[in-house]
């Protein structure tokens, strides 16, 4: 028992001489602390030199690690949430790229779909009929309409237009995904300034849209996928996958 005490306190001593601040044993493994304060509430400021050592918690099976934030470093356990993830989901999640938060609130499969807004439809004309008085979508035999519900907030500092032509297929990759692997574009965005951009959304701003396709009668949905873009930005843009899966908490709004 002696030789094990002994141990440890050699094994704290040289810890807190290499990293300049007190490591010191507890019930649960170690603790690292800083002017008499526990790191797990406190951030190392980042004047302190700290080498990227990783601690196990003894008894714990659990690992910390020093972590470099915007203004210091601190210990955090690792997640999948201190990833460069957030952009896959499922109907009704909140997907994120840092710049945009979006969602899918819902889908459904109408007979018909009569435009909101005086948004343009776009590459309909082989896959749908579109009324121009009354502004309505009808799919052509042997096809469907999909109108996916979404929205789309602007978390920037300053105000951007969502960026969604479908003539810009570089930057901007929207479809819908079948089982079968063929992708189909949408035929038109019901908001102000569709099928090219959204109007300028200020900070925080969340604009509420349906996205419109048509696709064949035979498809199964897979996958939504929504590029998030603002122009003059374009090139930074980057693709939510939304699951169409209804065995996982799709939501179906009706006809």
């Amino acid at each position: 028992m002696h030789s094990s005490k002994s141990k440890i306190k050699l094994l704290t001593l040289a810890l807190s001489l290499m990293l300049g601040f007190c490591v010191r044993p507890t019930f649960g493994g170690l603790e690292m602390v800083l002017n008499g304060k526990d790191t797990s509430t406190n951030d190392i400021r980042k004047n302190i030199p700290i080498p990227m050592m990783m601690f196990r918690l003894a008894g714990r099976g659990k690992e910390t690690v020093p972590v470099k934030t915007a203004v210091a470093y601190q210990t955090r356990r690792p997640s999948a949430q201190t990833g460069a993830r957030g952009l896959a989901g499922k109907i009704g999640d909140v997907l994120t790229d840092g710049r945009w938060r979006f969602q899918v609130l819902g889908l459904q499969t109408p007979d018909s779909y009569s435009m909101k807004t005086d948004a343009e439809p776009y590459d309909y004309t082989n896959r749908s009929s579109f009324d121009l008085n009354k502004r309505v979508f009808n799919p052509r035999p042997d096809y469907k309409l999909v109108v996916i519900e979404c929205s789309a907030s602007n978390t920037q500092k300053s105000g951007k237009r969502l960026w969604v032509s479908v003539s810009d297929g570089v930057n901007v990759r929207t479809a819908l995904v079948d089982t079968g692997g063929s992708s189909y574009l949408p035929i038109g965005y019901d908001f102000v300034g569709g099928p090219i951009q959204t109007k300028p959304l200020q900070p925080g701003e969340t604009i509420s849209f349906a996205v419109v396709f048509s696709v064949p009668q035979s498809a199964q949905l897979k996958e939504l996928i929504f590029t998030l873009a603002a122009n003059g930005e374009r090139e930074q843009s980057k693709d939510a996958r939304v699951s169409l899966d209804q065995g996982k908490g799709a939501t179906v709004l009706e006809k």
